[in-house]
């Protein structure tokens, strides 16, 4: 039988640092854990910690509003952008639609009508994004708590 890792239990002061090396993508988990002295499993179990959960999730929380936000702010011009895109293969369709048919042409055609469609389906997104819902003063759910259908430590009644 294995044994069970030691406990992680850094000084409150560290949490910060420590959050701030593991959601750096340039820094493997397991250099972190090596960083602090402990394993990477024992580093993963302090993960799920209930107070640690809640500030990851406040976390992903702010990093997806402020992606909602820049995307919001952008959006009049993505659309201009799309549509200018879409219009432009349209004249190339024409016109390449007047040449005699040539493996070149025929390419040429498919890729423009290819570009429109991912420009009318990008549109089409667009045109079906939503604000985000407002604040309900509980954690959102990530990771495997997401993909179970419960918030972190809520565990579904037994049958």
């Amino acid at each position: 039988m294995s044994e069970l890792p030691c406990a992680f239990r850094p000084r409150p002061e560290y949490v910060h640092e420590i959050l701030k090396d593991i959601k750096d993508p340039a820094i493997p988990l397991q250099h972190v854990a090596d960083r602090l002295g402990t394993s990477l499993e024992s580093l993963c179990i302090w993960l799920t910690e209930p107070h640690i959960i809640e500030l990851l999730d406040k976390y992903e929380c702010a990093c997806s509003r402020r992606v909602s936000l820049i995307i919001a702010d952008k959006l009049p011009r993505l659309i201009e952008m799309v549509s200018a895109i879409i219009e432009n293969v349209h004249a190339e369709e024409k016109r390449l639609a007047t040449e005699a048919p040539s493996p070149r042409t025929i390419e040429l055609r498919r890729s423009a009508r290819k570009l429109a469609l991912n420009g009318i389906r990008l549109l089409t997104r667009f045109a079906r994004l939503k604000p985000a819902s407002t604040f309900t003063g509980t954690a959102p759910r990530t990771g495997a708590a997401r993909h179970r259908g419960t918030a972190p430590g809520v565990h579904p009644p037994k049958s």
